[in-house]
């Protein structure tokens, strides 16, 4: 049970006695009802304090301890006034930050809701020379070179220099202290030297390879010809040198690739069509060459009854998070920004809780406390409840009507939603089920991949609307040390919603 936050106006330096005390929580019952948390005063967040930082001088990669008050709720940090990447906060004293290849000496800046507060001192910027020693000799479009060397951490850019002096940039995948590996990218010629870009103060520099790096440009082939694809849904080409594919054109449209190895590519089917038609299916490779798979590819688009949604996404309250507030309406996820203009549509979102290890869906209407945990901006949003009333259920494989549901979603087979779908199922109870359960309840609404939950907008205790989840992936990242990583967790799913 829980309080409806109440702000009282005293001065902390006015004594009260255990009746008054009494008194005031009696008023807060009567006034504010019941949720699920228990809190009397409004927390207010106090502005961060930064006393000192260690160390003072750095190059990129160095873990930057910084020391004071108030630093649990720092969003941001800045080392002469270029962001660096938060790393732990260890404390409400003590946060760590890594340093990126962009930072700058000048003063160390944090932020939280109240606003930016700077150190007295600054910070000493260290710019290292990396030196480039080996790398792979050649490799095919979008397989991944590696690049060794010394200092990589000092690496800001890579990029392939063309014989023209054109530089095509490389991803950087992943780096260590010795070594790189980058994705390659598509260029005109057939040699490129390797160019390692590193930042000083003022301007950047180049480390140039003496040696040539050779892109191989092998011709991809197609083996199978599908001959249709139902919009929203996956389909597989199979065949030879498929990494090597930039996009796939259904039409005039792009469609989404899933996946793509050198033996098979897959994709879904652009929604935009409307009705059944059939239009030109076709890759596009090295830039601007096609190859056409099938000229009449006829595109399905069924007389719905239900929306169904393939492969969707949403995350934990990640500051960055942009896929948050699902609304299975229209198959999207809003961002954080989007919150105020949506409130109205969302029906679920992820939520971590760093004090009892949990990460979990969560029922819109069932808490004051936990769209607050994301950002706009930098901003929390409002402290609030949402109108709608949502609850899960967990289908049981143990359960044979269940079963047959949780197969019926599984495979596809789900064409109209009714009271009747769900007919011998009890209708949903859970406000908060979880894909990481807490350590002290191990086993309390748990879910995990493959499992079909249902979902259901209530009024007046009863349900007016039902959807059906199919889990294909759960990102649960490691919290062990920080706890903060559970803000990264990310839930992918097939959804089925009633029309």
């Amino acid at each position: 049970m829980s309080l409806n936050r109440i702000k009282y106006n005293f001065h902390p330096s006015q004594l009260f006695t255990k009746s008054m005390l009494v008194g005031l929580i009696l008023v807060s019952l009567f006034i504010g009802g019941c949720d699920e948390e228990v809190s009397v005063f409004e927390q207010k967040v106090a502005s961060p304090i930064v006393s000192s930082f260690t160390p003072s001088t750095g190059a990129v990669g160095t873990d930057l301890t910084i020391n004071g008050d108030f630093l649990t709720d720092v969003d941001t940090v800045k080392i002469g006034g270029v962001l660096a990447q938060i790393k732990s906060r260890v404390s409400k004293n003590q946060l760590v930050v890594n340093v990126l290849p962009e930072c700058k000496s000048g003063v160390v800046s944090v932020h939280n809701s109240t606003g930016w507060i700077a150190s007295s001192e600054s910070f000493t910027m260290e710019y290292i020379i990396p030196t480039l020693a080996s790398f792979s000799s050649t490799a095919k479009v979008n397989d991944v070179m590696e690049i060794r060397g010394t200092k990589m951490y000092g690496v800001f850019k890579v990029y392939l220099r063309q014989n023209d002096g054109v530089d095509v940039e490389a991803k950087i995948l992943n780096r260590r202290e010795d070594e790189l590996f980058v994705e390659v990218p598509y260029f005109m010629g057939a040699n490129a030297k390797v160019v390692l870009t590193y930042l000083t103060q003022s301007s950047s520099q180049n480390v140039i390879s003496a040696d040539d790096f050779s892109l191989t440009k092998p011709t991809p082939l197609v083996t199978n010809k599908p001959v249709e694809g139902q919009v929203k849904t996956t389909v597989e080409l199979a065949g030879e040198n498929l990494s090597v594919i930039d996009k796939v054109m259904v039409g005039e449209f792009q469609a989404q690739i899933v996946s793509r190895d050198s033996q098979a590519i897959s994709f879904i089917v652009p929604g935009q069509f409307e009705g059944s038609t059939f239009h030109a299916l076709k890759l596009i490779y090295y830039g601007d060459q096609e190859i056409a798979v099938n000229t009449k590819f006829r595109v399905i688009r069924k007389v719905e009854k239900v929306y169904f949604w393939e492969d969707r996404t949403i995350q934990c309250q990640v500051d960055d998070a942009t896929d948050a507030f699902f609304n299975p309406k229209i198959g999207y996820a809003y961002s954080p920004c989007e919150y105020e203009a949506n409130r109205n549509d969302i029906y679920f979102y992820v939520v971590w809780s760093g004090s009892s290890s949990l990460i979990q869906l969560n029922n819109p209407n069932n808490s004051s406390s936990q769209a607050k945990n994301f950002k706009c901006e930098g901003e929390d949003l409002p402290f609030e409840k949402l109108p709608n009333v949502v609850k899960f259920r967990i289908l049981s494989a143990t359960d044979s009507t269940q079963l047959a549901l949780k197969n019926k979603v599984i495979n596809k087979e789900i064409v109209e939603i009714t009271d009747e779908t769900w007919a011998g199922v009890p209708k949903c109870a859970s406000n908060t089920p979880r894909f990481f359960p807490s350590a002290t309840e191990p086993q309390a609404n748990q879910f995990v991949v493959g499992d079909v939950l249902m979902f259901q907008r209530f009024d007046a205790g009863e349900p007016f609307e039902t959807g059906f989840i199919y889990i294909t992936n759960l990102t649960i990242p490691d919290f062990t040390e920080d706890a903060d990583e559970g803000k990264k967790a990310v839930i992918t799913f097939n959804c089925y919603f009633q029309k």
